[in-house]
């Protein structure tokens, strides 16, 4: 539906009763930026709200961001309960070398650790999938 400005149009809107009490999740990964999937349908982007309001059963949570493969988990959830999955996900160099960035460090400390994405990195030339933005 698309209404243009100065215009004003009836929506009737059917509201239908929820079998249940809403379940609450909480969805917790390393990779920032990712959207948040449930059951195949856009629900969030990260950062993802505190707690996601679905209905009871079982539900399938994936995030997904370009240079990476998107990895699902299932979580089963009651009427009213709290639950929390922790999704990780795995880079796809293919992809990332399509959209990713290439970065160059010189690190002149022998034995830094250096960590992207909390994913743990070398010395030298990278490509990395790319940064959301905004």
């Amino acid at each position: 539906m698309g209404i243009v400005g100065g215009q004003q149009t009836d929506v009737a809107i059917e509201l239908l009763p929820l079998q249940g009490a809403l379940a609450h999740l909480m969805v917790r990964t390393t990779l920032p930026g990712a959207d948040v999937l449930v059951d195949e349908k856009l629900v969030a982007a990260r950062p993802c709200p505190r707690r996601l309001a679905l209905p009871p059963g079982r539900h399938e949570v994936t995030l997904r961001r370009p240079g990476y493969r998107a990895i699902p988990g299932d979580i089963t959830l009651a009427d009213g309960s709290s639950g929390e999955i922790t999704i990780e996900v795995a880079e796809n160099p293919a992809e990332a070398a399509l959209v990713g960035g290439h970065i160059e460090l010189d690190i002149n400390q022998a034995d830094a650790n250096v960590a992207i994405d909390g994913v743990p990195r070398f010395r030298g030339d990278l490509t990395l999938p790319a940064a959301r933005t905004g």
